[in-house]
């Protein structure tokens, strides 16, 4: 938690779960459909790769003090 004067901001890190290598795991490990759909609906997309237990990035969220 970072105080930010009139805001207080929070960052969260984003760990890489087993549900999400179903979508972001090694590319041969997803279904076929998945590929085919994360492919037309993101095709500039590379999150895939990751394994459980690793770091997938942070969320930042500022809120304004009351």
């Amino acid at each position: 938690v970072f105080d930010l004067g009139d805001r207080v901001g929070l960052l969260r890190p984003i760990g890489v779960m087993p549900a999400c290598t179903r979508c972001h795991g090694a590319v041969e490990g997803i279904d076929q459909d998945v590929r085919r759909e994360l492919s037309q609906l993101y095709p500039e997309d590379q999150a895939t790769g990751f394994s459980p237990g690793e770091l997938r990035g942070f969320m930042w969220v500022e809120v304004p003090k009351r």
